[in-house]
């Protein structure tokens, strides 16, 4: 799964990754993405569950009015 933003640079204080039939994963203070930037995050092979819903909190870095996070990998 990777994550991308553009707009602005964005501090991603909580990551939660919701899943069909288990517990939901929370990640916290997982970094700082730069304006078109892509990070890998999460490997999420040899998973039987179904990710249902990516969960996205973050801050909006250098004054920027709005900024667009996009995860991908997640269909």
């Amino acid at each position: 799964m990777k994550i991308s933003v553009e707009g602005a640079d964005v501090q991603i204080t909580n990551l939660v990754l919701h899943w069909d039939n288990r517990k939901d994963d929370t990640l916290t203070d997982v970094g700082v993405v730069k304006s078109g930037d892509k990070r890998l995050r999460r490997m999420l092979r040899d998973c039987k569950a179904r990710l249902t819903a990516v969960t996205v909190q973050y801050k909006i870095l250098g004054g920027a009015p709005t900024a667009n996070p996009k995860v991908w990998g997640f269909d």
